[in-house]
């Protein structure tokens, strides 16, 4: 959907690996007007969560698909 962005590295098993530098790259999401971030949930825990931008973290890529679809 409009406004949603994906951020993370995908494993050959399906797994969404972890990113570096998560709290930056929401920080530049939320100026370039995205409203929804899909981000390795294992990256979540040093980022404060925020009103602006809805985070949702997933461990596989499967749990994208039920997300968006």
């Amino acid at each position: 959907p409009e406004g949603t962005l994906l951020v993370g590295e995908v494993g050959l098993a399906g797994e969404v690996r972890g990113v570096s530098h998560l709290a930056a790259r929401i920080g530049e999401v939320k100026k370039m007007g995205f409203t929804r971030c899909i981000v390795p949930e294992n990256s979540l825990k040093p980022v404060k969560k925020t009103k602006d931008i809805e985070l949702i973290g997933i461990k596989q890529l499967s749990e994208v698909m039920d997300i968006l679809f």
